[in-house]
């Protein structure tokens, strides 16, 4: 194992390019080409991209209402999947609600034991897999929400997302550890237990499983890097005291991206874990970073989205919308789409100029989802959330 300490220091000040010219690279095989998304940020490497056709205007083809009843509360904190022309999503109000794409109909309900917090589904082979809060992940059959099996962990799953890769379920636990399950059975194939709690969502590349951890020492957050096949870490990467790696990271073209609650942005190599770069942002990150092309695109509590060269760091512009922004952004087609705390979303072309913004009932602190034509956001206020349609549907 290879094992490395990162010492962060703070810089002052940044600089931001206002013009540049694109590069085109390949985009990485992870990316979508198809109408679904099925997995938080769209695919195993967290990238946040697809290349399939996004709305150029606001136009809203359907919104679906999750009201509190009674002492239940209708908050959705997690971020939506598609897949099979349905639409996913655990919710606070203990259940997971699959959607018609086209219409925004309920077409089924499954009820867990407690409540689904910002465990945001997967899904694979007919089937959607989600984390709960009564430490369980589950596993439901995407046609008549029935549970297909379940695994009980030894904490809540209140923010770590599956990811389905080479035939297995990883998710992480707040008991501390890694989870690897079989996808057919629920088997347990490993578990590695890592530290403290683990509120990071994995991300899956190359026979490599990604995760930030929350370490037994007071204040001291890691990036682990696991073997896919037996959890072993292969190399881990320890913040200075302060610094948080809650947020999920990206992997893309062998490089894994994470931003801190120190306002940088980290990119390391994927094998080795060596610094290939480290750049301010100025403000927190919670986010995870998109990316696609020869670009990455990163929030920050500051409620800046920036665009960085993927290879060196380097800052071309920033796009400042005045609010707080968590949410990830994701890059469809050749749009970056975000959501902000003053309920507006935003979509703005790769020069940074905004090509369209909406405001929506509540907050908005989860990714989005693409498919063909649309982009599926939520948002919520304290009792209840709505989601959103933009777009028009198109059949798969």
């Amino acid at each position: 194992m290879t094992k490395k300490i990162l010492v962060l220091m703070i810089c002052l000040g940044a600089g931001a390019l206002l013009t540049f010219s694109l590069v085109s690279v390949k985009p990485d095989l992870f990316s979508l080409s198809g109408s679904t998304w099925p997995t938080l940020l769209g695919d195993p490497g967290r990238t946040g991209f697809s290349q399939v056709h996004s709305p150029g205007e606001s136009r809203i083809a359907w919104t679906y209402t999750l009201p509190q009843v009674g002492t239940q509360k209708g908050v959705i904190l997690g971020s939506p999947a598609v897949s099979d022309d349905k639409v996913f999503f655990g919710a606070m109000d203990g259940k997971v609600h699959a959607l018609d794409l086209k219409t925004g109909q309920e077409l089924w309900t499954f009820t867990g034991q407690k409540s689904f917090w910002e465990s945001s589904p997967a899904v694979s082979d007919g089937r959607v897999y989600i984390g709960c809060q009564d430490n369980y992940i589950y596993a439901i059959d995407i046609a008549n929400g029935k549970q297909v099996w379940r695994y009980l962990t030894g904490g809540a799953i209140g923010t770590s997302s599956p990811v389905v890769y080479d035939g297995k379920v990883y998710i992480g636990s707040e008991d501390g550890s890694v989870y690897a399950l079989d996808k057919q059975t629920g088997t347990l194939s490993w578990k590695q237990s890592l530290g403290e709690k683990i509120y990071s969502s994995p991300a899956a590349y190359k026979n490599k499983i990604y995760v930030g951890v929350d370490s037994p020492n007071d204040d001291i957050y890691e990036l682990h890097a696991l073997s896919a096949a037996n959890g072993e870490t292969i190399w881990e990467v320890r913040a200075e005291s302060g610094n948080k790696f809650t947020a999920s990271p990206s992997v893309y073209a062998d490089i894994v991206y994470i931003g801190g609650s120190d306002g940088k942005v980290y990119a390391f190599q994927y094998a080795s874990g060596n610094e290939t770069w480290t750049k301010e942002s100025n403000y927190g990150i919670t986010s995870t970073p998109a990316v696609a092309y020869d670009r990455i695109y990163v929030t920050n509590w500051n409620g800046h989205l920036l665009s960085m060269e993927k290879n060196t760091g380097q800052v071309y512009w920033r796009y400042r919308t005045g609010s707080r922004v968590e949410s990830s952004p994701i890059v469809a087609e050749k749009k970056i789409c975000f959501g902000a705390q003053n309920g507006y979303f935003y979509c703005i072309d790769r020069g940074g100029g905004l090509i369209w913004k909406k405001q929506v009932d509540g907050e908005i602190t989860a990714a989005a989802a693409a498919s063909t034509g649309m982009i599926i956001v939520t948002s919520h206020t304290d009792a209840g959330s709505t989601i959103t349609a933009f777009g028009r549907y198109h059949a798969e």
